[in-house]
């Protein structure tokens, strides 16, 4: 590794944290460099590996500014040579082998952050699938990303959020089934960047094959990419970084028309191929006064499943609020009728399926919320309609009140 520790390679820091883990994967052959005993003695001392790249963070090297790019993740991002990938970039590589989304957020600032990156490329998840450290929920994995999402937003790193890469099989867990979970979490990830206005990267799609496993010619071991699964990739990431390295997107939106109406500072919000709703049927999408911008009703329709529905709806919403200069993180009120329920039962059960797929759009600072029940909707198979309100600049400064508790 160089000084800088920019160049990516799979040597001997594999910190799963558990002694069990280090066997089998020396013995499945996915330690590259063989681990002394004093190495895996020491990491786990050092659960999180905060001393992996310590000495390369504090180098002077590391408090330049510029235009740094670093990627973030486990051991298919420890292993990936980016200098090989991108010639004279200077992208900084920062993977642990064998990390968990649980240890990776514990070195996020010091591995990230304190370097002063414009952009941070996370790819992570596979070893909490693969139980590297026990049973893990998806929900838990999201809220680890979530968390170091927030925590690069705060501090002006732009997030390029990366699909988990195909695996039909851990060599090392052989009795995990993972595609499911996989697909699952990935679905969530691409959600959750279109609400938040990250730039995400599919890496699955273009690297698995019929059954969802990992395209035999891309790896050795259908975990960890070859030199062709790695270009297969840079072709992916490249324009990513591009993307993430243009003026900030406060979410994922198309081109946009406004109508200015009066002189009263009233503003008819038309997002692109939406001229429909206003011309024939007389409503705008949206209205924008001052700095207050009202989302008219938006159904949850279309095919696919209950929650597809529910989360394209979501989009349609971030889409709206981004052609009227607002995001998903000012919004302060949403409405939602719900067509289906038929009785208290049925709509706490129907909620919570909306749950999940809301708080893919609202990590934290939830808005307030009124669901109302068994509602006749004007929309063909509607079974959800959302209408919100949204307060331009309102999640710059966020207080949450409680209560005092008495004194005991």
């Amino acid at each position: 590794m160089s000084p800088t520790g920019r160049s990516g390679n799979r040597n001997n820091w594999i910190l799963g944290g558990r002694a069990a883990l280090f066997a089998a994967m020396l013995s499945s052959g996915l330690l590259l460099t063989p681990l002394s005993l004093a190495q895996v003695r020491e990491s786990a001392r050092d659960w999180s590996g905060m001393s992996v790249y310590r000495s390369a963070n504090s180098s002077a090297w590391s408090q330049k500014k510029g235009d740094r790019v670093v990627f973030f993740g486990d051991s298919i991002t420890q292993g990936w040579d980016l200098d090989k990938s991108f010639p004279s970039a200077g992208y900084v590589n920062r993977g642990i082998g064998g990390q968990t989304t649980a240890q990776m957020l514990v070195r996020f600032r010091q591995d990230v952050i304190a370097i002063n990156p414009q952009v941070v490329v996370i790819l992570a998840g596979t070893n909490d699938i693969a139980e590297n450290l026990g049973p893990t929920t998806l929900e838990e994995i999201e809220n680890n990303l979530m968390s170091m999402v927030d925590i690069a937003e705060r501090n002006g790193v732009r997030v390029v959020l990366s699909s988990i890469l195909p695996a039909g099989q851990y060599p090392w867990r052989k009795e995990i089934q993972p595609i499911e979970k996989i697909v699952a979490l990935n679905n969530w990830m691409a959600g959750y960047s279109s609400g938040r206005g990250l730039v995400y990267v599919d890496y699955f799609s273009a690297m698995q094959n019929d059954k969802h496993w990992m395209k035999g010619d891309l790896s050795p071991d259908g975990i960890h990419p070859n030199a062709a699964g790695y270009a297969v990739m840079r072709t992916l990431a490249e324009p990513a970084i591009f993307e993430a390295l243009q003026p900030r997107r406060r979410t994922l939106g198309y081109p946009t028309s406004s109508i200015s109406a009066d002189a009263s500072g009233k503003t008819i919000i038309i997002p692109d191929k939406r001229d429909l709703e206003y011309e024939k049927y007389h409503y705008a999408p949206a209205i924008r006064l001052g700095d207050t911008v009202i989302v008219s009703g938006i159904p949850a329709a279309g095919a696919g499943t209950y929650q597809d529905k529910i989360r394209r709806m979501f989009q349609r919403v971030a889409v709206t609020l981004q052609a009227a200069g607002a995001g998903m993180d000012d919004v302060v009120e949403i409405q939602t009728f719900h067509a289906n329920s038929k009785d208290t039962a049925e709509f706490q059960k129907e909620f919570e399926e909306i749950l999940a797929v809301h708080r893919e759009f609202f990590a934290s600072n939830y808005p307030a919320w009124t669901a109302i029940g068994n509602a006749v909707l004007l929309a063909n198979g509607a079974a959800v309609e959302i209408r919100v309100v949204a307060v331009i600049g309102a999640s710059k400064n966020v207080h949450t009140q409680r209560p005092s508790k008495p004194n005991e």
